[in-house]
């Protein structure tokens, strides 16, 4: 199979997983309704050429953005830390308030309205945004918007959804003014086969970056991990985006090792069964999927989003509970999806007379 990045025919498959729920981020109202959602076949391929990897069962006409998407992570006071702290990464690079900055894929608005907060000019697009500020717009960054001024182009957590990556950046520098600057960040690769992280990878996501083959996209740009390298991200002039990606000078990785770990997380779920799973996020959701497909060893999946409360998750159809909510199940375990959070979630759970249940994270 050809890499779409580029270009070239070495690719392997590295990585099976079946069918999965088209988006891990939509919750559903009924079981009913979570266990019929909409789902795709994922197989990763890796290309030995750029250290490209991507999803090459994706199909982007099943992708429907829409205000039933709830991505929200911000409830948390760690992740909130987090995007000041990109913020300040900002500002240190130079932007200031006199800078003219657009975010492409904003999703509710929430880095947005921080930036608002520390007084910059910022505007975004997103098709999924759900709230009623006239500086974000409810549509898709496109021609209708060529020659608009902008000094900086946020792009997070948005690249990995764009089936031809380069295409698209490519088309974002031709509707920017010269000397444009784009701050990309995107989830690491290299943390997920580290991690042996299968739960992070989505349908919805149909392409995976390591360093090599997000630099290799660019002459030269500024690189950096982020959030216990659970992410990074590029900064770079859109000026210096390449005509077609280099070949990478890095070290292949241990790519099967995904594979490998589905397995023994099944068997652990079967062992600490009544289970509950914290965050009912994109991780969450799909480890619950390829662990427990038919909904029966995990009681139930906890978050804080209000947003998402008694509702359940595609295609497994887990319920989904609040915090308060867990005192009534019968699951002594709980599983955390993501270890940033832990000392967040060990707190919340002292705090509710809940310091008795056996708390576990993933990487066991």
């Amino acid at each position: 199979m050809q890499c779409p990045l580029c270009q070239q025919q070495q690719t392997e498959s590295i990585y099976q997983a079946g069918r999965t729920p088209v988006f891990q981020n939509k919750v559903y109202a009924s079981r009913e309704q979570a266990t019929q959602a909409a789902c795709g076949p994922v197989e990763l391929f890796a290309c030995r050429n750029c250290n490209y990897v991507f999803n090459g069962r994706f199909d982007y006409s099943l992708m429907d953005y829409d205000g039933d998407y709830q991505n929200e992570q911000a409830c948390s006071a760690t992740f909130d830390q987090y995007l000041e702290s990109l913020i300040d990464l900002l500002q240190s690079r130079g932007f200031n308030k006199q800078n003219k900055i657009i975010e492409v894929g904003c999703g509710k608005g929430t880095f947005l309205g921080k930036l608002w907060q520390r007084g910059f000019d910022a505007e975004g697009f997103d098709t999924a945004y759900e709230g009623d500020d006239p500086r974000v717009q409810r549509e898709y960054f496109g021609d209708k918007h060529r020659g608009k001024e902008v000094d900086l182009i946020i792009l997070r957590h948005t690249l990995e959804h764009i089936a031809e990556p380069l295409a698209f950046l490519q088309n974002l520098a031709g509707l920017c003014p010269s000397g444009t600057q784009i701050y990309i960040e995107v989830p690491s690769f290299e943390w997920i086969v580290k991690k042996r992280a299968f739960w992070d990878v989505f349908y919805e996501h149909c392409n995976y970056f390591s360093k090599a083959s997000l630099m290799a996209m660019f002459d030269k740009a500024e690189h950096g991990f982020l959030f216990g390298d659970q992410y990074m991200y590029v900064l770079a002039s859109l000026d210096d985006l390449r005509s077609s990606a280099s070949a990478s000078t890095e070290p292949e990785m241990e790519l099967q090792v995904l594979q490998q770990e589905t397995q023994r997380y099944r068997q652990f779920v079967s062992d600490h069964a009544p289970l509950l799973v914290w965050g009912a996020g994109a991780k969450g959701s799909t480890f619950a999927n390829l662990t427990d497909p038919d909904g029966k060893l995990i009681e139930a999946v906890v978050d804080i989003n209000a947003k998402k409360a008694g509702a359940f998750l595609a295609g497994s159809g887990q319920p989904i509970i609040q915090p308060e909510q867990i005192a009534a199940t019968a699951a002594r375990n709980i599983l955390i999806m993501n270890e940033n959070y832990k000392t967040e979630i060990e707190a919340q759970l002292q705090q509710l007379g809940l310091g008795d249940r056996q708390v576990y994270t993933l990487g066991l």
